[in-house]
């Protein structure tokens, strides 16, 4: 998409793809377990909502993760 955009725009597009390591998630690990890094949650939908879970999340109204869960929310 922003190849296609360069001829109409005066900034550059440039565009970067990174493949994480082993050495990256355990890194990732070890913040989240030292409680460094806490993910904000929003809503949290059993397996069987799961297209309401993707509504609500493409509605752009989500402040945080929407999860999907194989058991019943609590």
């Amino acid at each position: 998409m922003g190849l296609a955009l360069s001829p109409l725009i005066s900034q550059k597009v440039l565009a970067l793809a990174v493949m994480p390591t082993a050495s990256d998630f355990e890194q990732l690990s070890e913040v989240v377990t030292a409680g460094k890094l806490t993910p904000v949650i929003d809503r949290t939908y059993p397996l069987r909502d799961t297209a309401d879970a993707m509504v609500y999340r493409h509605t752009e109204r989500a402040r945080g993760k929407v999860i999907v869960t194989a058991t019943e929310a609590a």
